[in-house]
């Protein structure tokens, strides 16, 4: 097993507050340390913007994160392409099979 597949216990700590440790591989840690560092940041940014108390300010940062989830998703939707692709596949075989 690479380095990058090993696991261990991550520590994580969003707006003061020890998250229970989560086991991840090695070459996710980058991605987790990003996400703890943009959601402290986006609370931290709601409350001063909004004047708001914290678990509004986390209820934001939440609905946030969800609607850019939910573009990129909707972004990356290549089954359209899947499906013509397939279908150009099968044309083609039958085509071949003449």
């Amino acid at each position: 097993m690479s380095t990058s597949d090993e696991k261990f216990l991550l520590s994580l700590k969003i707006i003061g507050t020890d998250l229970p440790r989560l086991e991840i591989k090695q070459s996710s840690e980058e991605a987790f340390r990003a996400a703890e560092k943009k959601i402290n940041s986006k609370i931290n940014e709601h409350r001063a913007t909004f004047e708001i108390d914290i678990n509004e300010a986390i209820a934001m940062t939440a609905v946030e994160t969800e609607v850019e989830n939910f573009s990129l998703r909707k972004k990356n939707n290549t089954k359209v392409f899947e499906d013509t692709i397939n279908s150009l596949i099968i044309e083609l075989d039958e085509f071949l099979k003449k």
